[in-house]
């Protein structure tokens, strides 16, 4: 930050303790924390509480939204019938 940096990504690999040390600090010294928040260590619901809120890759959106059986099931039926089988990241990836 004294070098004049004044973004920051935070990755998945951080857990709670850590994130939250993380996003407290980059907001005390006025920065701007995007979030690489996917492989299920941290959702995006805890972020947000966290302060979060820019968010990388579209991709990892489905990980957080699609957190039941139910809602994967359903929404694998809707792909195989308006877009012939792809899986549910094929439009997740194709809007990033």
């Amino acid at each position: 930050h004294r070098r004049g940096i004044r973004h920051i990504k935070l990755y998945w690999r951080l857990r709670g303790p850590e994130f939250a040390a993380a996003i407290g600090e980059a907001q005390r010294l006025g920065m701007r924390a995007y979030g690489h928040i996917d492989q299920g260590v941290m959702r995006m619901d805890s972020t947000l509480d966290l302060g979060l809120r820019h968010y990388e890759h579209l991709l990892t959106l489905d990980n957080n939204v699609l957190r039941f059986p139910e809602d994967a099931d359903g929404f694998g039926a809707h792909m195989q019938r308006h877009y012939g089988g792809k899986t549910p990241g094929f439009v997740t990836v194709r809007l990033e």
